[in-house]
Parts: structure tokens; C-alpha cells; sequence
């Protein structure tokens, strides 16, 4: 186990901050844009730390207070991808270890103690924690996702990857990328009934289609908006 330097956790605050923090007010505000209008850009950052992180444990995901239990099967979603990356050796933690390690949610208060990070390592043995937030939901057709996601070096404090967006199936944008994306994946031999339209109707699906979209992000080694 690396030693935490003393200053760094201050310093990687300031990032998530930055990164992060913003990035949440920005997404929690954003409603479903007017006909013809385009939804949020998604934007990420990914740090050269990155390349040292071998194994992650995902926490529960935190929800804004207007968000429903049913956004969860985003969480589910987002495990499968991050996981099939085969970049990771991916854990998972409980709502009762998250509260013990977090008493509060770090994106929202914007603090992240060595403590945490600490007790996290040793609790799983975990090179980096990946914490993330529900800003928006919206399982009526077309559906929609507001997400803002972090991955923290436990050994370091600091902030390895960051991810924030509005996945809005109303935009034409969003319909282009969620097509290819389908087809990507099912080939045009292997179509169901109703083809990548479902996905406009199913909040199952469409999570599938943004972890999907969040976790190759991952792979980014720079400052990118798609």
C-alpha cells in the first residue's frame, strides 16, 4: 500500500471540484430540451494516473432527491460495462459500505477525505474508487439520464477519470449515437421488433446505452467532449 502524501488530497479536492463539481450543477439544471434543440454535450476527463489503476470498487450511486429508486438499473448497467472493459478487476460495495466509508456524498459536498480513502483501500483492497450521482431521470418515452461519475486514486487522493452528461433520447443526436450504437453491438442479422427504437421506450436499455458510452470514456487519455 502506497502512503498518502500530505498535501495531495487538498489539491485533488480542488480538481474534483472543478471537474466534477461543475459539472453536476451544469447537469442537475439541464431540463429536456425544446423540439429541434440538441441535448447537453457529454464531457470527460482522464488522467495519465489512470495507467497505475488495476483494480476499482464501484459504490452504490448516489440519487438527487427527485430521482427514483427505479434509476437504479443504471447502476447494474454501468457495473456490466465498466467490467467488460477487461481493463479492470471490478468490485462492487453495498449501500451499508458506502454509508460507512462516505457519510456523505461526495460529489454533492464536494469533500473527499484520506480517511475514506484509506479505510476503502484496505477495506477492498481497491486501487481506485469510482463514486457517481443520478442528477436526472426520466423513464417515460423518450427517456432520459443525467449522470456524473468520478474514479479516485484511494492511494493518491486524486482524480483519475471524471464523466458528466444528459443522455436525452428526444435529441436527434443522442438517436444517431444510441442507432450506432446499437447495431455496433447487435449486427443488422441479428435485429429484434422494434430494432434500436426500444431503447427510446426502455430505461433498461438506454442505461445499457450511456454506462456503455461512460465506460469507453474510460479508455480516453485526455480532455475530450463528444
Amino acid at each position: 500500500m502506497q502512503p498518502f502524501a500530505p498535501n495531495t488530497l487538498v489539491v485533488s479536492l480542488l480538481n474534483i471540484i472543478c471537474l466534477v463539481g461543475f459539472m453536476i450543477g451544469l447537469s442537475s439544471c439541464i431540463k429536456r430540451p425544446d423540439k429541434g434543440k440538441e441535448a447537453q454535450e457529454f464531457s470527460q476527463f482522464s488522467g495519465n494516473g489512470i495507467d497505475t489503476v488495476r483494480r476499482i470498487v464501484i459504490m452504490p450511486i448516489y440519487r438527487d432527491s427527485r430521482v427514483s429508486e427505479k434509476a437504479l438499473v443504471f447502476q447494474d448497467k454501468l457495473i456490466r460495462s465498466l467490467a467488460e472493459l477487461n481493463r479492470f478487476e471490478v468490485l462492487t460495495a453495498t449501500i451499508a459500505e458506502r454509508d460507512e466509508l462516505y457519510a456523505d456524498d461526495p460529489l454533492r459536498a464536494n469533500r473527499l477525505s484520506e480517511t475514506s480513502l484509506r479505510k476503502t483501500r484496505e477495506m477492498f483492497g481497491a486501487d481506485a474508487v469510482v463514486i457517481g450521482r443520478i442528477n436526472h431521470w426520466n423513464s417515460y418515452d423518450p427517456v432520459a439520464i443525467g449522470a456524473t461519475l468520478s474514479m479516485v486514486d484511494c492511494r493518491d487522493g486524486k482524480a483519475v477519470w471524471s464523466a458528466s452528461g444528459m443522455w436525452d433520447a428526444a435529441s436527434r443526436s443522442i438517436q444517431d449515437d444510441l442507432k450506432a450504437w446499437h447495431y455496433d453491438r447487435r449486427g443488422y442479422t441479428n435485429e429484434v421488433v422494434g430494432g434500436w427504437r426500444i431503447a427510446l421506450s426502455s430505461p433498461s436499455y438506454f442505461s445499457r446505452y450511456v454506462s456503455d458510452r461512460l465506460a469507453a470514456s474510460v479508455l480516453s487519455q485526455k480532455d475530450d467532449h463528444h
